[in-house]
């Protein structure tokens, strides 16, 4: 699981400095997680712990203890950057402090150079993290390549500007030499006869520049003793150690090795180099494909996902090598439990996926049940060490009330969060809100009401105003929705739209309150009244591209100036669709409609989603606004959010404001505008139309 904070190791003999450092990084938008150490003693301890994102050293002088920081750091964790903090921040210090192995030198008072030298130094440890990993896999894959190559009865070689660079078994011996080493350097035009050299020549050429043949090519060879043969030769272009290079094979006389070789490199394209389960790429491919073409009988068929429980801590506790072997010994583990049928992947560092097809969800269970007893009990040897592990399991079903394949991994990784907050070491299955009989005939009742409210125009729309706390009018309303029935009774947008969502019903009422809410705005712009409706678009009607064209084109057309409509979408579901709403969000500003991110902070990654969206308002969740008052905690956290909006030039709005006390924290902590019941309650704005 991604780590939702960053972990920093931070040497200074005050507290005090630890706590700026902190207060810096958090208003720059980094969720630090600082563990204060005053002595050298304990920051060999500290780094055989979990491995720290950074190291920060507060120093009297640019050389003064940073050796000492460095030689630990090299020891146990070398890729974490430090960062040295001092008074003295002169052109020579800065170079004795980096010479000496810190990242780089800076000072408290130089706050924005601070603030961007570790925003620089975490991400250069991402990429030198994703770097590694990747060589490591690379390394491993052309192992498992050069098996293939070696043991195929084809003859093949590597050419680069008309050498020999590699070549396997079988070539060496069609050739007629004994050893590889004889080949490796040799023109490849010495392996042709004189009539053949110009098609060979003119073929590499033309397959270099995408121009090939697909179909072999019918040549004379000439053997090492000078004697000529007859082959077919294939080439095909590629990069080695980045350069372009040419792959020549031979197919054996045989026929049916060149289709068990293409096969072969077929499959090792398909899966991870450490654990043989399939890869991430390939894993996805086949669930998106099956999830689109489930078929509908009685059969459960579902995703589990397997996460190791602490695994940051058993990584530091054996070593990186061992671990990996830890990983793959879990994975040997699900493969033992499984079906033919199933598909095994691994979709993420530490994350085991399995597709899988049942009787029924209890048998899967039961299933997930025994493997996670046989996991908790299993002790994984590697690299001469041993260790034991729990494993959190997850079980999410393909059903209706999922809408694609990103949302049934969305539902494992969120019952994988709630295995792992329950202690780890258990199996949770996915339940969706409502599945009992009583709920599924509520779903049904209420998608009869809300198809007659969309068709018989029983929605009314209501609004809340938003609250301007810098003292202006600000003429902003949040625009809301109700239901009514026949009988007039009226239901409020939390009671009917969780049913709406699982019944995919969210489009049409997106649809109705845009549609009306632009005629109530028109009239009132007419009017001279003016002012800005605030409207929400689902993740549902962004998955919609009809209906997001048609929302563009009403948008386009309105009759009066597009600043006064103002677009809203959860994080939640900015999250779910965070390439549709990047594009519509792009759209409808170019239009000159403004945009609100509303519930912020709920999301999987708050601070990110800020990085990827253009926005005028930011919303931050009512949840955050209960009880802020003698929260620390949250008041911390809504500063943070309302720190960072400034910096991007976002007006705060704090949403369910429903006391004075919560109203005068928000007023000291900086927020532009509020809105909920203590400002006033939502009244109808439209009634039903005769």
């Amino acid at each position: 699981m991604k780590r939702s904070y960053l972990p920093a190791i931070v040497l200074t003999q005050s507290q005090d400095d630890a706590e700026v450092l902190n207060r810096l990084l958090r208003n720059a938008g980094h969720a630090v997680r600082p563990k204060w150490i005053s002595r050298f003693e304990d920051l060999e301890k500290e780094l055989t712990g979990e491995e720290p994102d950074l190291i920060v050293s507060y120093t009297k002088g640019a050389g003064a203890g940073l050796s000492k920081v460095i030689e630990l750091r090299d020891r146990h964790t070398p890729l974490v950057p430090v960062i040295a903090i001092s008074d003295d921040v002169s052109e020579e210090a800065v170079a004795k402090a980096i010479q000496n192995g810190a990242r780089d030198l800076v000072s408290l008072e130089k706050t924005e150079r601070l603030v961007a030298v570790v925003s620089r130094e975490l991400e250069v440890l991402a990429q030198r993290r994703a770097l590694k990993q990747a060589r490591d896999q690379l390394k491993e894959y052309e192992a498992r390549f050069e098996g293939i190559i070696d043991k195929t009865a084809n003859a093949i070689a590597y050419i680069q500007e008309g050498i020999h660079v590699n070549a396997n078994p079988a070539y060496v011996e069609l050739f007629g030499f004994e050893d590889a080493d004889e080949v490796e350097g040799m023109p490849v035009m010495d392996f042709f006869s004189k009539e053949s050299q110009d098609a060979v020549r003119k073929a590499i050429k033309n397959t270099l520049k995408g121009k090939g043949s697909e179909e072999p090519l019918e040549l004379k060879g000439r053997r090492d003793d000078g004697s000529e043969f007859e082959l077919a030769v294939e080439l095909r272009a590629l990069e080695m150690d980045g350069e372009p290079a040419v792959e020549m094979a031979i197919p054996s006389e045989s026929g049916g090795d060149s289709e068990e070789y293409e096969r072969q490199l077929a499959e090792l394209e398909r899966r991870d180099s450490l654990t043989g389960l399939f890869n991430r790429n390939y894993f996805n491919q086949v669930l998106t494909q099956r999830f689109e073409s489930r078929q509908k009988d009685d059969k459960a068929r579902v995703l589990m996902m397997v996460e190791p429980d602490k695994f940051d801590s058993i990584r530091k506790k054996i070593g990186a090598v061992a671990s990996d072997q830890v990983l793959k010994g879990v994975a040997s583990l699900v493969s033992d439990y499984i079906d033919d049928a199933d598909l095994p992947g691994r979709t993420g560092d530490t994350t085991v996926a399995v597709l899988m097809e049942r009787g029924n969800i209890a048998t899967i269970k039961q299933l997930a049940d025994d493997l996670n007893k046989r996991i908790a009990a299993h002790v994984f040897e590697a690299g001469g060490q041993s260790t034991a592990m729990t494993c959190s399991i997850a079980i999410s079903e393909m059903s209706e009330i999922i809408e694609t394949a990103d949302d049934l991994v969305a539902t494992a990784e969120e019952a994988i969060g709630q295995a792992q907050k329950a202690g780890g070491g258990k199996v949770v299955v996915y339940e969706p809100p409502e599945t009992d009989a009583e709920g599924q005939l509520s779903d049904h009742a209420w998608s009869k009401r809300i198809k007659a409210g969309v068709e018989q125009d029983l929605f009314q729309l209501v609004n809340q105003p938003i609250a301007d706390l810098t003292g202006g009018d600000s003429d902003l309303f949040d625009i809301l929705v109700q239901l009514r029935t026949e009988d007039g009774e009226e239901f409020q947008a939390n009671e009917f739209m969780p049913a709406a969502e699982r019944n995919r019903l969210v489009g049409l009422i997106d649809h109705w309150v845009l549609d009306h809410a632009i005629e109530v705005l028109v009239e009132r712009v007419n009017k001279g009244n003016g002012g800005r409706f605030f409207v929400r678009l689902s993740h549902q009607s962004l998955a919609d591209p009809k209906l997001t064209k048609w929302v563009l084109n009403k948008v386009k057309n309105m009759p009066v100036p597009q600043k006064h409509l103002v677009f809203e979408i959860s994080e939640n579901s900015i999250d779910k669709r965070l390439k549709e709403a990047k594009y519509f969000v792009g759209e409808v500003r170019k239009l000159g409609c403004g945009f609100a991110i509303e519930h912020f902070g709920v999301g999987l990654n708050s601070m990110q989603t800020l990085e990827h969206l253009e926005m005028d308002f930011l919303k931050v969740d009512g949840s955050f606004m209960q009880g802020i008052d003698s929260d620390d905690a949250k008041r911390e956290q809504v500063e943070q959010f309302i720190e960072l909006a400034k910096n991007k030039n976002i007006a705060t709005v704090a949403e369910r404001v429903e006391e004075a006390n919560t109203m005068a924290v928000l007023f000291q902590l900086g927020v532009a505008y509020i809105q909920g019941n203590y400002v006033q309650e939502p009244e109808v704005v439209m009634e039903e139309q005769d």
